[in-house]
């Protein structure tokens, strides 16, 4: 492998199972940097318009770098014109620990809602991960749809629309328990909606 700055823009994909059990994919764009050659600008944005489809978006930052406080306002102006500035974001502060106690103190003052961590050290990860699982519950609906055989059809766009919990199927159809998130709710209801058990 090679250590060269921007090497490649593709996205690092991997499966993270939340403390509820519930299967995650995590998709690890790549980071942020200010003034970046012109070259990489269509590559750099195209690679994270994929933050479009999350449920949340977990921007890290090292908190130990001398700039990260312009960091953070680089990713929010690239968001906003990416028009996802205001997805669920979740600001983590990592290399917590390679800054002095005053500093995080201050940095739990400005950043109230960050989490500061420590990958390496594997401080308040658990937090993160818990933070995590509860921000993508707000953002996504379970319901419980009865799809008639007839309308069979509409499996794969069911399947599409989010995690399947439970399908039973029994004499009237098929009884599915889905978490949608709000991003696809819409689209889902649109279609789906009238099977919607109340």
């Amino acid at each position: 492998m090679k250590d060269q700055l921007f090497a490649t823009l593709d996205t690092t994909v991997r499966s993270l199972e939340l403390p509820n059990g519930r299967q995650s994919v995590i998709s690890d764009t790549v980071g942020f940097i200010r003034k970046l050659p012109t070259h990489l600008i269509a590559s750099f944005r195209s690679t994270l318009a994929e933050a479009a489809d999350a449920d949340v978006l977990v921007h890290v930052v090292d908190c130990s770098h001398a700039a990260f406080r312009e960091q953070i306002a680089v990713v929010h102006q690239t968001l906003e014109d990416l028009e996802i500035g205001e997805k669920s974001t979740l600001l983590v502060l990592n290399k917590s620990d390679a800054i002095a106690e005053d500093e995080r103190n201050q940095l739990e003052i400005e950043y109230p809602n960050s989490i500061l961590i420590s990958a390496e050290k594997g401080l308040n990860l658990d937090v993160l991960l818990l933070t995590m699982q509860q921000a993508a519950e707000r953002g996504s609906t379970t319901v419980s749809i009865l799809i008639p055989y007839s309308e069979m059809n509409l499996l794969k766009t069911i399947y599409e629309s989010g995690e399947i919990h439970s399908r039973i199927d029994g004499d009237d159809g098929s009884t599915i328990e889905i978490t949608i998130p709000h991003d696809k709710k819409e689209r889902f209801m649109r279609l789906c909606g009238v099977y919607v058990q109340k």
